[in-house]
């Protein structure tokens, strides 16, 4: 059975496919529950609309990290340290394979992606760009 919620979902991607701004989202009920303020900003510095949604982030007061397509330094210099002492808060636009990686290592400090929003924005290479938000798991 269909239900209200899927028709309005249905209606909505239809009217911004007729505009041109599409954008594939998945949410869960944990980005409602995360109200924790974003702590850091992630974002692969080769593609200009990350560097735009970092300098946006960073103008409201997020703290900024880029990388350039390897997550290795970002993760041993900042991110590992960081998410030792304790879970946090992060959003970020990326690539698939850079949300994987992200998503994977947060797994293993007890984070997980609450929101991932596929772009219609585009690498050089036509691989879509992905906006996200990861934050710790709510405790039992």
């Amino acid at each position: 059975m269909t239900t209200r919620r899927q028709v309005l979902k249905w209606a909505a991607a239809a009217s911004a496919a007729a505009t041109g701004a599409l954008q594939v989202r998945t949410s869960t009920a944990a980005s409602r529950e995360s109200t924790q303020p974003i702590e850091l900003f992630v974002f692969d510095r080769r593609f200009a609309d990350a560097r735009a949604a970092a300098a946006r982030s960073a103008a409201n007061g997020v703290e900024t990290a880029a990388f350039e397509g390897d997550l290795t330094e970002l993760w041993y210099d900042r991110l590992d340290l960081r998410w030792r002492a304790a879970p946090m808060t992060l959003a970020g636009l990326t690539t698939s394979s850079g949300l994987f990686v992200l998503e994977t290592l947060a797994a293993d400090r007890g984070m997980r992606v609450v929101e991932r929003i596929q772009l219609s924005a585009q690498t050089p290479g036509g691989e879509p760009l992905y906006s996200w938000t990861i934050a710790p798991r709510p405790r039992a």
